[in-house]
């Protein structure tokens, strides 16, 4: 079982605190979701538990990720989505997945992907994510 990310941390003390809900509160929350008083114990999966648990008290029904705004035109929309949802994980911009995509497939435009160099690009992109969430 993967750990709690730092991202996911971060997220339920945001969701607390829009919620008006203090430490202790917070904690209990998390025991009656998962059974766990600490945050730290918790994992990646029992983490989401507890964000979904929060949301319906922020009066936010479901966490909305950025629009995809990485325009890669000779791939996919989902292609394209999913890439901008992974370059937003990891905190990164377009210069920063431009050089990675150059330094793979030598392109210097995104335009010049294939769907095929783009689904390189995503695995690559989830195994720096993965990295980054450790």
């Amino acid at each position: 079982m993967e750990a709690i990310t730092k991202r996911q941390i971060k997220a339920i003390w945001a969701l607390a605190h829009r919620g008006g809900l203090n430490a202790e509160d917070l904690h209990k929350q998390i025991e009656s979701s998962v059974g766990k008083r600490s945050l730290r114990q918790l994992s990646r999966e029992e983490a989401a538990r507890v964000i979904q648990g929060l949301l319906p008290k922020t009066g936010v029904e479901e966490l909305a990720l950025p629009a995809a705004t990485v325009k890669i035109e000779g791939t996919t929309s989902a292609q394209r989505a999913f890439i901008s949802r992974l370059i937003w994980e990891i905190g990164w911009d377009e210069r920063s997945l431009l050089r990675l995509a150059y330094r793979m497939y030598g392109v210097r435009r995104f335009a010049d992907l294939t769907v095929r160099q783009a689904s390189g690009l995503i695995e690559a992109l989830k195994a720096i994510n993965r990295r980054h969430a450790a």
